[in-house]
């Protein structure tokens, strides 16, 4: 037969109605198709599902009755043993029919392999050099993450996962506590910018009361206490007492 179709993997959502499920290409035997619900596997053919189709270039079809619920993920996946089971004995008859069988399992184990892989973790053709990318032992890559060296090379990390992720974690714990920290302190910045502004206000007040106070002010005498009889003909009254200053004592009158 001919074989035109590459496909080998066929997804499918349920609707809680549908209970056939079609596969376009063609499979040999029922237990070709493997079935899979959600990732688990359907493991019990002619009592879970039931498949149809064998030998069908045109494919068949997965029954599932009853329907299942709503909005699982139904995956049909061919799955073709990889042997070859025609032996043709020397001299004997090469019938046409048993090549192009052999043929087409060949192609189908072909397709497989090529479904297979393009669900793998792939280099890009476009790096310039691709090196071996050779994992350690199973004792040597235990508990470690898979990471990317200097040359963009796999590799295995040097620390246990576990230890990265309470690292990674305390490092978390950190910025958040820094983050709190530095909030209190725009907020104490802010609240003493308040307070002085607050003292900017205080101070001008009391230097436009001090200048209120100068400007009631007319003058400023000396008085010596050794002097008698001390005049200040114009004084009307002693406004305050400013203290002695190289023996004099100086007050501040108003004047009439």
């Amino acid at each position: 037969m001919t074989i035109e179709t590459t496909t080998s993997r066929w997804a499918y959502t349920t609707d809680g109605e549908t209970t056939e499920f079609s596969f376009d290409n063609v499979i040999f035997d029922a237990a070709d198709i493997q079935v899979l619900l959600d990732g688990e596997d359907l493991d019990d053919l002619n009592i879970e599902y039931e498949v149809s189709g064998a030998g069908s270039s045109d494919g068949g079809t997965v029954t599932i009755d009853p329907a299942l619920e709503t909005g699982k993920t139904l995956v049909l996946i061919r799955r073709v043993e990889s042997t070859q089971e025609v032996a043709l004995p020397g001299g004997g008859r090469f019938p046409s029919s048993t090549m192009e069988r052999m043929a087409d399992r060949a192609i189908v184990l072909i397709q497989q392999l090529e479904e297979a892989v393009q669900r793998t973790l792939k280099l890009s053709p476009g790096d310039a050099q691709v090196a071996d990318q050779i994992l350690p032992t199973q004792s040597g890559r235990a508990n470690k993450a898979l990471v990317f060296d200097g040359d963009g090379n796999i590799r295995v990390s040097q620390d246990d996962y576990d230890d990265q992720a309470a690292n990674a974690e305390a490092s978390a714990t950190a910025a958040a506590n820094s983050a709190s920290a530095a909030s209190s302190s725009a907020s104490t910045a802010s609240n003493a910018a308040a307070a002085a502004a607050g003292y900017r206000d205080t101070a001008e007040q009391h230097k436009n009361d001090a200048e209120a106070a100068a400007a009631s002010v007319s003058t400023t005498t000396e008085i010596d206490p050794g002097a008698p009889g001390t005049n200040l003909p114009n004084a009307t009254a002693v406004v305050g007492y400013i203290g002695r200053i190289n023996g004099i004592t100086m007050i501040t009158v108003e004047e009439a």
